[in-house]
């Protein structure tokens, strides 16, 4: 099932340890939101990596990141589309692998294939392109300690991690 497209941008990873609540310094709601919550798991020093996402806006004509939900005039719930091994996603989708990750080498035009397939299966969902949320206003108690919550420009808010 489809829930998240996440594309990785260009930009540079963060390796962090799970533990640590400031990983991304200039995206205080990222730091509340996923990273603050993460300070108390069971696996505080395990090695992971923060990455930007690719957005709509980035330039070019190339995949970029999105959430498939309804316009905001429809039905609120809907059913997630479900992407199968077939046509140009016929060797990305493994159905056995749940939560894992693998790394594939692909050409450009393979990986526009596929991309133009999920969003053809999107689109024959009536689904839309979610690719801007207003994060909601943080209370100072869930920023990280020493972090200041000001306003951040739209720019940062809309960077994922």
């Amino acid at each position: 099932m489809l829930d998240t497209v996440f594309v990785v941008a260009d930009a540079p990873a963060r390796p962090y340890e799970l533990g640590e609540a400031a990983v991304l310094p200039d995206n205080p709601t990222a730091g509340a939101v996923v990273f603050q919550p993460l300070t108390t798991t069971k696996d505080v020093g395990r090695e992971c990596v923060a990455y930007s996402g690719r957005m709509n806006d980035d330039g070019a004509d190339l995949p970029y990141s999105f959430v498939p939900g309804r316009p905001a005039d429809g039905e609120v719930r809907f059913a997630r589309p479900l992407l199968k091994p077939d046509g140009a996603l016929a060797d990305l989708i493994e159905p056995k692998l749940y939560m894992g990750a693998r790394v594939l080498e692909r050409s450009k035009e393979q990986l526009m294939a596929a991309w133009q397939q999920v969003l053809d299966i999107c689109a024959g969902h009536g689904l839309a392109q979610g690719v801007h949320a207003t994060p909601p206003a943080i209370s100072p108690t869930a920023l990280p300690s020493g972090a200041r919550h000001e306003s951040p420009p739209e720019s940062a808010t809309r960077r994922g991690c």
